[in-house]
């Protein structure tokens, strides 16, 4: 069987791209790792900046208003699938654990 030339050095790398490519994915690393730093604290700051804010306003005020809160949201994987738990439903499930734990006296 005859591949072209063309199709062939699409994915063929050499040493210099694989040095170039590994090189870069450690940058981003390093900069994503920054970025999530950088995005705690300030996370951080305005949080208690908030509620800063929400001490003053009762005292000043006399007035009790919410303080919202930023929380870190679990960052999704693209590559991991999500499990959709509707799919053992009709599975029996009765761990040994639960037993055992039963026995002792523990549930």
């Amino acid at each position: 069987m005859w591949i072209p030339k063309i199709l062939v050095d699409q994915f063929s790398f050499n040493k210099e791209d694989m040095i170039r490519l590994r090189t870069e994915n450690e940058l981003l690393k390093s900069q994503l790792s920054k970025s999530e730093i950088m995005a705690d604290w300030l996370r951080m700051r305005t949080n208690s900046l908030e509620a800063e804010r929400g001490l003053l306003m009762e005292k000043a005020y006399n007035v009790r208003i919410p303080i919202p809160e930023m929380v870190r949201t679990q960052t999704v994987n693209p590559t991991m699938p999500i499990i959709d738990e509707a799919i053992f439903e009709g599975i029996p499930f009765t761990p040994e654990g639960d037993k055992l734990a039963e026995k002792l006296g523990l549930s």
